[in-house]
């Protein structure tokens, strides 16, 4: 009875192969050979397995045995991905068969031979673990690509050819030096296009992206297609500036002078020195510094017998009409300090004059003393000391340079005792004068007793001692 069972199963078991494979019949190589069919041992009937315990106890697929797999199925030269069979409740074991261009997959969890039919005739998606078979496939095939392409790039001086891919990195190499080509003409024609916009002295400027370069290669093209400025031009604006005058100067006069505060690269030349001097308030007011030369100069007319003595001293915080007659006065000649009489530039009449009369006559007085001082030629020298002071008088005044003004001041009174011209009217000069020249100082008391250092100096030869504030 035993025996009748187990022929039976293996009548069933064959039968279900035979079936298998007739269904199996699409996967036929192109050479058209069917597979052998080899006699199966009879099996035994496995204890079956609900699907979803089947696929869970099975153990998914390494990555590495994937990459295998794939290579294999490469070398084996499947052509086309494998169709999905439905899985059913049954399951049969049977070993994959290799043909020479296909591989017949493991017909497992099988229901029955019809369900297998429908199954190939309906067109299912791939499986996921398919479609992971299909991109290791093509990465594969591209990285072997990729190598053909790079050995047929090394071996070209060897008289091999270029792969695809090494023809196409080639030809993109190539579009893009002809676009770089393409956007340097386009900025080359800009610029000519620029250059070409401006006016006839600028036309020889190279523009580059060096700011110091283009600056000079500026200069450079302005000064060979502009004449040079010359002061023995007969040029109307080299005319003397004092209105009562308009005389011509040329830097062949040695008696033309430069206003110390314009500067030998200004229009303003003075036939002499006195109209300078006369024409201060005036020319401050108006033209100072404002007659510049923009162009270039021809440097050989200007006259060092016509420049400043010594450096005009600018003022950085105020710079009243005192302030630059004196520091022109100092700039035109040798003496160090000058006292002028602005006082009695004012009405006799005018008892208090206001502020619009005062105005009138500030800068306009006459000088009444040159001081000189002594220069024993070593550091502490008056002379330097006092040279010292007074810059810092002029250039920053009161109340900055507080210290240097009283310094200053007390080197004016002894040298004026010295000299014997100490007195009430000097000092009434020196109060009007400072206000405006060292930005409102004002002379402390204690420098105001003309008459006891005076004495003390005819009878005992001593000077006074600065005090201390």
């Amino acid at each position: 009875m035993a025996e009748t069972k187990d022929e039976k199963l293996g009548e069933d078991t064959g039968d279900e192969v035979a079936e298998i494979a007739q269904a199996n019949e699409p996967m036929k190589s192109k050479k058209g050979k069917k597979p052998k069919k080899k006699n199966k041992p009879k099996q035994r009937k496995i204890q079956r397995k609900p699907y979803a315990a089947h696929k869970r106890d099975e153990e998914p697929p390494s990555a590495s045995q994937e990459t295998l797999d794939s290579s294999a199925l490469l070398n084996q030269g499947l052509t086309r991905p494998l169709e999905n069979v439905t899985p059913g409740t049954a399951s049969v074991s049977q070993s994959p068969r290799v043909t020479n261009s296909a591989v017949v997959p493991d017909v497992d969890c099988l229901s029955s031979p019809a369900e297998i039919k429908k199954s190939h005739k309906q067109k299912v998606s791939p499986s996921p673990q398919q479609q992971k078979l299909e991109n290791t496939s093509h990465i594969i095939r591209r990285h072997v690509e990729r190598t053909m392409a790079t050995v047929g790039s090394t071996s070209e001086g060897s008289g091999l050819g270029k792969s695809p891919c090494a023809e196409d990195r080639v030809k993109e190499d190539s579009a893009i030096g002809r676009q770089a080509m393409e956007n340097k003409r386009i900025h080359q024609e800009a610029d000519e296009d620029l250059v070409a916009g401006l006016s006839a002295p600028l036309q020889n400027v190279h523009l580059t992206g060096d700011l110091t370069n283009t600056q000079t290669s500026t200069t450079s093209a302005v000064s060979s297609t502009v004449p040079k400025f010359k002061f023995d031009s007969m040029d109307p604006r080299l005319l003397c500036p004092k209105p009562d005058c308009r005389r011509m100067t040329s830097c062949w006069d040695s008696l033309v002078v430069i206003c110390p505060a314009c500067g030998p690269e200004s229009y303003v030349r003075y036939c002499r020195k006195e109209h300078l001097f006369e024409d201060i308030q005036r020319h401050w007011v108006m033209e100072c510094e404002k007659a510049r030369i923009l162009g270039p100069i021809d440097r050989d007319t200007i006259r060092k017998s016509q420049t400043p003595t010594r450096a005009y001293v600018v003022g950085h915080r105020h710079n009243l009409v005192e302030r630059h007659r004196q520091a022109v006065y100092r700039a035109m000649s040798e003496s160090d300090y000058f006292i002028f009489n602005d006082v009695e530039m004012v009405d006799r009449d005018i008892a208090r004059p206001s502020n619009e009369e005062w105005n009138a006559v500030r800068g306009t007085g006459q000088v009444v003393l040159q001081l000189v001082f002594p220069d024993d030629m070593t550091p502490q020298s008056s002379r330097r000391l006092f040279e010292h002071h007074i810059v810092q008088c002029l250039m920053y005044g009161n109340p900055l340079a507080r210290e240097s003004c009283l310094t200053a001041f007390h080197l004016i009174r002894e040298a004026l005792i010295i000299s014997g011209n100490w007195t009430e009217q000097i000092v009434t000069y020196l109060c009007m004068q400072l206000a405006g020249e060292w930005g409102g100082f004002a002379v402390p008391e204690h420098f105001r007793n003309v008459l006891e250092v005076n004495k003390m100096w005819r009878e005992r030869g001593l000077l006074p001692i600065l005090q201390s504030e």
